[in-house]
């Protein structure tokens, strides 16, 4: 999918984002599901990342639920409590990822974190999209947390 730019202001947002309101009404049987929020950038990483993963796999399927961070649905505090990655401490925080059946023997897979969802789908569904190299992906995930860290921080402000 290209990448193309959409200026609002002096604000830089990408069309995958613009598009997140209209991918999120699409049909999707539900393979996998991607809870997530329309304003957490850590979400958007995940999001990304399950969309990039399904354009190189040819497809497959999942559900996008965006909720309110503000007012948490009872089945998203519940998704996150279950995850592999869940903060104790807190009622939910988004991306959740479920994979239906993704333990096996009928037991769904439950993930948060960002990161965590998107090395997992890259690593079951794209393996080649990381480089080779321990030296090169670590070049790559340090780029990405540096790129995170200054979303973090913008997004504080």
């Amino acid at each position: 999918m290209k990448r193309n730019f959409v200026y609002h202001g002096d604000v830089r947002i990408t069309a995958v984002r613009a598009l997140t309101p209209l991918l999120a009404r699409r049909p999707f049987k539900m393979a996998a599901q991607l809870i997530s929020s329309q304003i957490c950038p850590f979400a958007h990483r995940a999001w990304i990342a399950v969309e990039e993963a399904r354009e190189a796999k040819g497809g497959f399927d999942f559900e996008l639920k965006n909720v309110s961070l503000k007012e948490k649905p009872a089945f998203f505090s519940e998704a996150y409590a279950r995850s592999r990655g869940a903060d104790p401490a807190s009622d939910g925080k988004v991306p959740v990822f479920i994979e239906k059946d993704g333990e096996g023997a009928g037991k769904d897979l439950y993930l948060a974190e960002s990161a965590v969802v998107a090395e997992y789908v890259f690593g079951k569904w794209v393996p080649q999209i990381l480089p080779q190299r321990p030296l090169d992906r670590a070049r790559t995930t340090l780029f990405a947390e540096q790129v995170i860290g200054k979303v973090r921080a913008k997004a504080q402000r």
